[in-house]
């Protein structure tokens, strides 16, 4: 089942998200999987099929999707409240979800997972850098981990691309040390629990070179990564081949990492 849920953030700020909830799970709870959104501005979740929850769903996990602050969708107040929070307040809203989710009795606070893709997988590896006592682990697909070299990415695209780059998350020159700062390629030693990246290597929205360079930094202070190249892929999985096993992938991961889990084999007719 699939509910609509809002909750207040710690400035007071109402943010809104979907529930995904499974039918079988073991415990008083379910371990849960947090999926953020791509995008991030302007774009919002909806509560219609998705067979990745679903799937999810069907071995026993909630999966909690969050519009944090600056999606669409809520009205342009609440999409400007996400301007210059990139991976600051807008990562808050995330482990606030979980702070009420757990509250409310819905999910096991002990056994939360975070996922997305783009900039879902960016905020993925943020809330795991900033919040380890909340998130278990941590997946990324195709996501930006060094800001200042996707803003150099940026101003030999288009100065538009640039300007928009500058106006949303911050400036190269003037922000330097914050968008270090909340680069995760920078932040590898604050990185406490296991990580796995995919990205596609056709990827013309993120370079993959983004994980590799996430990759190697993890690796060159000793934190557990795992990394899957799809090398026919692009900026998501469009190969059901790869989809397959990308999910195959994820599951066996969070399986795992979140100890106690369920395996609940899904209902054939």
């Amino acid at each position: 089942p699939i509910s609509q849920v809002e909750f207040e953030a710690r400035d007071g700020l109402t943010v809104f998200g979907y529930l995904t909830r499974p039918q079988q799970f073991s415990g008083d709870s379910p371990p849960v999987i947090v999926n953020p959104h791509g995008g991030p501005y302007g774009i919002r979740t909806a509560a219609t099929f998705s067979g990745p929850n679903q799937f999810f769903a069907s071995r026993g996990y909630a999966v909690l999707e969050v519009d944090f602050r600056g999606s669409g969708g809520y009205g342009s107040r609440f999409e400007k409240a996400g301007r210059q929070q990139y991976g600051e307040a807008m990562v808050d809203d995330l482990a606030d979800a979980v702070r009420w989710a757990t509250a409310e009795g819905l999910v096991d606070p002990k056994r939360v997972c975070v996922y997305g893709g783009s900039y879902g997988g960016y905020s993925a590896m943020m809330a795991a850098i900033e919040y380890p006592e909340i998130f278990r682990c941590a997946i990324s697909f195709a996501g930006v981990f060094d800001l200042r070299e996707q803003w150099r990415e940026a101003r030999r695209a288009a100065s538009g691309i640039a300007k928009w780059f500058e106006r949303q998350i911050g400036d190269y020159w003037e922000d330097k040390e914050r968008l270090r700062r909340i680069s995760p390629v920078y932040r590898a030693a604050d990185v406490e629990v296991p990580v796995l990246l995919m990205h596609g290597q056709r990827d013309r929205v993120v370079h993959w070179h983004q994980t590799y360079a996430m990759q190697e930094a993890l690796e060159a202070e000793g934190k557990p990564v795992d990394v899957i190249l799809f090398e026919d892929e692009g900026h998501g999985f469009y190969d059901e081949d790869n989809r397959v096993e990308a999910h195959e992938a994820i599951l066996a991961f969070v399986q795992e990492h979140l100890e106690g889990d369920p395996d609940v084999e899904i209902a054939t007719r």
